[in-house]
């Protein structure tokens, strides 16, 4: 009898630490540097401002109209800043204006700048970030992975 309370012990105590396991919430794990994978941008009035899908090269290069961008990453902060990074005809362009907040529960949170935002989502180490033109309808998706 003194074996099975001993083994149901183990049991219950495995199961807890295995239940508990180490699962990182979103506000911690989002912290870092996340790099552009993919981009498009859908559902525009004028079929002009349309962009299909549009893969990032092996030099993290993305071509969308003619115009390059490479190096784009966002990197999230423990303070709540977002900084936006690309090069584009030989500048580096870096931006510090956003914010972030995160729903812990929903793996989803907010990018703004002066008071627009935008959504973002995350599941395993992708982060897939949507803005929604109020002017011309367009929706731009972007996809980005952890670094």
């Amino acid at each position: 009898m003194k074996f099975l309370k001993f083994s149901f012990s183990l049991l219950l105590l495995s199961f807890l630490f295995t239940s508990c396991g180490d699962d990182e919430l979103l506000s911690e794990s989002i912290i870092g540097v996340w790099d552009l994978v993919s981009g498009e941008v859908i559902d525009c009035q004028d079929p002009d401002e349309l962009v299909p899908l549009t893969v990032a090269d092996s030099n993290n290069c993305i071509t969308v109209q003619g115009d390059t961008s490479c190096n784009f990453n966002l990197t999230f902060t423990e303070d709540g800043t977002v900084l936006v990074s690309f090069a584009a005809n030989g500048d580096i362009v870096t931006d510090d204006d956003s914010t972030f907040t995160v729903d812990d529960e929903t793996n989803t949170g907010l990018i703004c700048e002066d008071g627009v935002c935008n959504s973002i989502a995350v599941e395993d180490n992708t982060l897939t970030f949507t803005e929604i033109e109020e002017l011309g309808g367009c929706t731009t998706i972007l996809v980005l992975e952890r670094r």
